[in-house]
């Protein structure tokens, strides 16, 4: 499958998927777009992820939310999510998406990704670290298959 898009998809779009959305935009060529499957349009990333983003080198001072409903999905768009109820809710709305949990791709596997939100700093550095490491992972796979 060629990809012509990557969404990344979590609840809020305001820690997990708004993080890989700038990983994926500052380090690929490829169009992106991130989105929330319980959110409100126009807000912005978290100021706690936002800061720690900026740490690992990502600036994400111009996120803004956006609904899952607001894309129009393609054949051709890969939706990376980050739970897998994450994925059942995407397959409700675009049956025949092409999805995948970003946790798959890290060395060691995880299939969730948890939010951090509302966790303890040195949780939300250690996902944060994580969605980069496999965002990167994932970005340097889809290219390689160009």
């Amino acid at each position: 499958m060629d990809t012509d898009r990557v969404i990344f998809v979590c609840k809020g779009n305001i820690c997990r998927s708004a993080l890989a959305h700038s990983v994926y935009q500052t380090q690929f060529e490829a169009k992106v777009v991130s989105c929330g499957l319980d959110t409100t349009p126009s807000q912005p990333a978290n100021p706690r992820i936002q800061k720690i983003a900026k740490t690992l080198g990502y600036d994400m001072s111009e996120h803004r939310t956006t609904r899952i409903d607001q894309l129009d999905i393609k054949a051709n768009d890969l939706l990376v999510c980050m739970e897998p109820r994450h994925v059942q809710a995407v397959k409700y709305i675009a049956p025949n998406a092409n999805i995948v949990l970003l946790g798959l791709m890290l060395e060691s596997p995880i299939v969730y990704i948890h939010d951090p939100f509302t966790s303890i700093d040195p949780y939300a550095n250690r996902v944060s670290k994580k969605i980069v490491e496999a965002t990167l992972i994932l970005g340097k796979a889809l290219k390689n298959r160009q």
